[in-house]
């Protein structure tokens, strides 16, 4: 069925943090507001699920090489982009640094475990990095440190669903804020049209994973969501179509160009999905489309995040 994967529409990758602040948020605020934090947590579970897990897979290219001996490696390894071991260091998942910051809701507590697991894996993965630095290294020490590290990642992602539960509900509340204030200021312009996709497409994911899971899903539901997002998907496209020379506030192609095309299939499976069920196909059938529905979602989701951290 539909995944719980994270929802992080990071609207501050592509405004930046600094910029979206510049303009949405009142001077009299403090910098370390409520959103702010929530923004740095958003950001942390992007870096993990996407960068992350993409620099992983590269390393395991290359520990696989390396125990090969494989004179001419296939993929070259860069490393984490984890920062290093010291806490106040550069790292995705800083935002736990403030000393006044108190750990007591719910949301603060899946945090800082998450974080716990986040610094457990730091220093395994630099240990890694620097034995990678050689071109060839020694094979009983990559086999080690490939254990200890492999033990680490799966601890970290083990405590990331109850992080992601936490925070999804105020990230949609301030999503749902900014999408107004952008409006406000801005108008309907390519940050709106985007947030305003991304914000639809988690909504619909929402209800189906909610109503198919407690047998209330009609095919009429689905059809109702198809019509929706196509239309904000519709009203991107003729944005964009009109502008075609439009860059993105950090420069280079905008962030919906990149996913315009995942998300236009992902919108084709949803009538996939209606179409089946209302000639009652097989059981079967219909597993593969919720499956084809998930999936479609999840890879619109990713090619989102890589594009945006591409840019910021």
């Amino acid at each position: 069925m539909i995944s719980s994967r994270a929802f992080v529409v990071a609207v501050c990758v592509f405004l930046g943090i600094a910029w979206l602040h510049q303009i949405l948020v009142p001077s009299r605020e403090k910098p370390e507001s409520v959103s702010t934090q929530l923004l740095k947590m958003n950001k942390c579970l992007a870096y993990s699920d996407t960068l992350l897990r993409i620099r992983y897979h590269f390393y395991q290219t290359r520990f696989d090489d390396v125990i090969a001996r494989n004179p001419s490696p296939s993929r070259t390894f860069s490393g984490f982009g984890m920062g290093s071991v010291e806490k106040d260091s550069t790292s995705p998942c800083s935002f736990y640094v403030s000393g006044v910051h108190k750990w007591n809701s719910l949301l603060d507590i899946a945090a800082y475990d998450y974080i716990q697991a986040y610094d457990n894996l730091r220093p395994e993965a630099r240990k890694v990095e620097q034995l990678y630095v050689e071109r060839y290294p020694e094979i009983p020490i990559a086999r080690q440190l490939n254990e200890l590290i492999t033990q680490r990642m799966d601890e970290l992602y083990e405590r990331a669903p109850a992080f992601n539960q936490a925070l999804e509900q105020p990230m949609l509340q301030l999503r749902s804020k900014q999408l107004k204030q952008i409006e406000q200021r801005l108008g309907r312009d390519q940050h709106w049209h985007t947030l305003n996709f991304m914000l639809m497409a988690r909504l619909a994911i929402n209800q189906l994973d909610e109503q198919a899971g407690s047998q209330r899903l009609t095919p009429e539901q689905v059809q109702a969501l198809h019509r929706s997002l196509l239309a904000a998907w519709s009203d991107a496209e003729d944005y964009f179509k009109t502008l075609p020379r439009l860059t993105s506030a950090g420069g280079g192609k905008p962030v919906w160009r990149k996913i315009s095309e995942p998300a236009k299939t992902w919108i084709d499976t949803l009538a996939t999905l209606q179409q089946h069920w209302t000639t009652r196909a097989e059981p079967e059938q219909l597993s593969n489309d919720f499956i084809a529905v998930d999936n479609g979602y999840d890879r619109m989701w990713t090619l989102y995040n890589l594009a945006a951290f591409g840019k910021y």
